[in-house]
């Protein structure tokens, strides 16, 4: 993807794009968001350490929004550029149910594994 240099010119040249995602700090995010830390851990490690180690995993939704620039930037026609904008928002509604999904299940693993009135069912 092309860049607007500090004099304002697009750099169209693959080696320079390359360079300049390298040194900057989504090129870190990436990274970090890309790895599956708590698997690569040792199995011993502390459950707090886990959980935060998932936690880096949402640095992923950082390459998602990037998306919205890209398509408020992009050539295409109102119409084509208001359907992307649609999808757009329509993934981040499925992205926000998922995490509270998730957020809903985290809470009642605790309150379960806390409880002393567990149900045998369960």
């Amino acid at each position: 993807m092309t860049y607007l240099d500090s004099f304002g010119l697009e750099v169209t040249g693959d080696r320079q794009i390359l360079m300049n995602y390298v040194g900057s700090f989504r090129f870190i995010l990436d990274i970090v968001s890309l790895f599956n830390l708590p698997n690569l851990m040792i199995a011993g490690a502390p459950k707090n350490t886990l959980v935060l180690l998932n936690i880096l995993g949402l640095l992923k939704l950082s390459r998602y929004f990037r998306a919205e620039s890209l398509i408020i930037q992009s050539r295409l026609k109102t119409d084509a550029k208001a359907q992307a904008t649609a999808c757009f928002y329509f993934v981040l509604l499925l992205i926000y149910l998922h995490m509270m999904g998730c957020l809903f299940f985290f809470f009642c693993l605790k309150t379960y594994e806390e409880s002393t009135t567990r149900l045998g069912i369960l």
